[in-house]
């Protein structure tokens, strides 16, 4: 799997260079730190149940990133958290968006098999 590792790898940066977004990243370990990062934008669908009906409602936004780039303080690869917070500028007005569990109980999930991208379900907070 060395030959598809590195493409997922380079796929990322290829992506980070064309259509990534900037946003600033507080973790909710560490609020004092912004950990600058350019991930792209994608949407996730939720199945909803309720009163005996299921229907899929699709999420506002989520944030596609490579693993490597959340790192803490000392400068060590951490897993993203539930309440971690990301500030994005959209059409000059500054968003702030916090990691949830979507329906499935998770606030990320791993992109590819050689878990060399994140996606990160979030929720538009202001």
């Amino acid at each position: 799997m060395g030959l598809l590792n590195d493409a997922g790898g380079w796929l990322a940066g290829m992506l980070e260079t064309g259509a990534g977004v900037s946003v600033d990243y507080v973790r909710v370990a560490d609020p004092g730190t912004t950990l600058p990062l350019t991930p792209w934008v994608g949407r996730s669908a939720f199945l909803l149940e309720a009163d005996f009906t299921k229907r899929t409602q699709w999420g506002e936004r989520d944030y596609i990133l490579s693993a490597t780039s959340l790192v803490d303080a000392s400068g060590a690869v951490v897993q993203p958290q539930v309440g971690d917070r990301l500030t994005e500028t959209i059409n000059d007005v500054s968003h702030v968006f916090e990691i949830c569990k979507d329906s499935a109980a998770t606030a990320w999930r791993w992109v590819d098999q050689g878990r060399t991208m994140l996606r990160l379900h979030v929720r538009r907070m202001s």
